[in-house]
């Protein structure tokens, strides 16, 4: 895996035996991916933060809102919850959630968690 994002420009920035953490910023933002290695499942969480904070108009706030399957007061900001969906490959299964972090009418952060089964 680390060979992999090498090759996809990211750089290691932690580890921890059962963990670790990659990072890869340009001029798109900064993208950050942390793997949890865990004897019944590999949990991998991938964090992208814009370098723009452009505000939304109210009306695709509240969309976001009614499309969030629940919200919770994180980091100064509304964390939404999207639907979790189930993922199947090769007879392997696992689910992926996404998330969004609104500070005021801007997205600060978004997050996807993959968890596979092994």
């Amino acid at each position: 895996m680390t060979q992999q994002l090498t090759t996809w420009g990211f750089k290691r920035t932690g580890d921890s035996g059962s963990s670790g953490s990659w990072e890869k910023s340009d001029s798109e933002g900064v993208l950050r991916a942390t793997a949890f290695f865990l004897p019944d499942e590999v949990s991998i969480w991938l964090f992208f933060f814009p370098p723009r904070r452009v505000p939304m108009a109210d009306a695709i706030l509240n969309q976001l809102m009614r499309n969030a399957d629940y919200s919770a007061i994180e980091d100064g900001g509304v964390e939404i919850a999207f639907k979790t969906t189930s993922l199947s490959v090769d007879g392997k299964t696992g689910t992926r959630a996404e998330f969004a972090l609104i500070v005021g009418s801007t997205v600060t952060r978004r997050r996807v968690v993959v968890n596979w089964k092994r």
